[in-house]
């Protein structure tokens, strides 16, 4: 081994190597978790490194640079060749499981491993296709897509960026960075650095968080196959949704334009939330054309308009106050501003206004009520200014 390391050091060349944690899983007698097999979750402290192991790839990769560092070659990169999981013939073959590992492979791979965790893993999964001329069954079933309709045989959610879409859905991993957007780009669930998951209002900030912040430094977030919501942190689990063993069939998240994250089950009925939708502006936040914040029983929508009219809408009945700044700019946008004044302006300039500023009574919000009126208080939970709209 030793002659061909150098080798490969002499002409730069990366060492490729095949790792296949489900056969390192079959044939452990048990010892092995169906869990840490499949990348998705547990906690192994290696005797000789220290280093704590959350997947078994990740151990596995760090065992051959440790090899690679015996012999001289520390600062050799690894780069796996195959990976994959079998859908048929085998101990815990069937789509559900190749999903979760393949799925926990792609967001695994957007970091490091202990030893390296400033070195993405650079891995190629095996394989496109099921390979159905072989013989053997186990062999026949690795692939991705069914050769004979070319149909995927699951779904997986490469992504090309830290922003994983809207959703997270069953077997999905959000790492240290990575966040989804609601699709209007208002929202942000993030995993923090520090272990915290956290929405974000952008511009704005913390709606909602999981409170698990320093807990640990390597934290994740999963939607585990059982249906919870799982934060990690030094492979314990520290925070949790509490939604497995529903029976409800598959479950995933979704990061609303409303502000609200809510977790649907098969039947698309919402079966927990952070109970964040807008029903409140709040002092430097802006209302852009088309953007409006909701009362909590979904009656009532205070909407920037793409005509430059801010809109009290009544939902199904109709308007029930306007600013009255209607075709005045096709930009316009609102904004409570940190002077405590609400100012609508269109092209620039300002179109409407609630006359709120230089008042020294702290800070200000916004509400758009269950009754029907949109009030702004101040620090003390004084009305200061309302659309005097109850009942309507």
């Amino acid at each position: 081994m030793q002659p061909l390391v150098n080798w490969l050091a002499t002409v730069r060349s990366d060492f490729i190597c095949n790792i296949y944690p489900y056969f390192t899983y079959i044939n452990s007698n048990g010892q092995i978790t169906l869990q840490f097999g499949r990348l998705e979750s547990g906690s192994v402290t290696d005797s000789n490194n220290g280093k704590i192991y959350t997947n078994l790839l990740a151990q596995r990769l760090d065992a051959v640079y440790a090899a690679l560092g015996r012999l001289g070659q520390g600062n050799m990169r690894v780069v796996v060749g195959e990976i994959g999981w079998p859908t048929s013939g085998g101990t815990a073959t069937d789509t559900d499981n190749a999903r979760i590992h393949n799925q926990n492979l792609v967001n695994v791979a957007r970091g490091g491993t202990p030893l390296k965790p400033n070195w993405r893993i650079q891995t190629y999964i095996f394989a496109m296709f099921d390979e159905n001329q072989k013989a053997a069954s186990l062999q026949k079933s690795w692939g991705l897509y069914n050769p004979s309709n070319f149909q995927a045989k699951y779904t997986i959610n490469f992504g090309n960026s830290q922003t994983l879409s809207n959703r997270i859905t069953q077997g999905m991993r959000l790492s240290s960075g990575q966040f989804v957007e609601s699709k209007n780009q208002v929202y942000k669930l993030i995993m923090q650095a520090d272990c915290n998951l956290v929405l974000d209002r952008i511009g704005v900030g913390p709606l909602w968080a999981s409170n698990t912040a320093g807990y640990a430094s390597d934290g994740y977030v999963e939607l585990q196959s059982d249906g919870n919501a799982v934060v990690y942190g030094g492979g314990v689990a520290r925070w949790a949704s509490n939604t497995l063993g529903r029976n409800d069939g598959a479950h995933r998240i979704d990061v609303q334009d409303d502000g609200n994250i809510v977790m649907y089950n098969e039947a698309n009925q919402a079966i927990w939330a952070t109970n964040t939708a807008g029903s409140r502006i709040t002092q430097g936040s802006r209302l852009s054309s088309g953007q409006f914040v909701m009362s909590k029983n979904r009656v009532y929508k205070f909407i920037m308009q793409a005509d430059c009219n801010l809109v009290l809408d009544h939902i199904g009945v109709g308007p029930v106050w306007t600013s009255n700044t209607y075709g005045l700019a096709p930009d316009g946008y609102m904004e409570l501003q940190s002077d405590g004044n609400a100012v609508l302006y269109g092209g620039l300039v300002a179109r409407w206004a609630s006359h709120t500023f230089g008042r020294n009574d702290g800070a200000h919000w916004i509400d758009v009520q269950d009754d029907g009126n949109t009030v702004m208080y101040n620090e003390a939970n004084e009305a200061i200014w309302a659309t005097n709209t109850a009942g309507r």
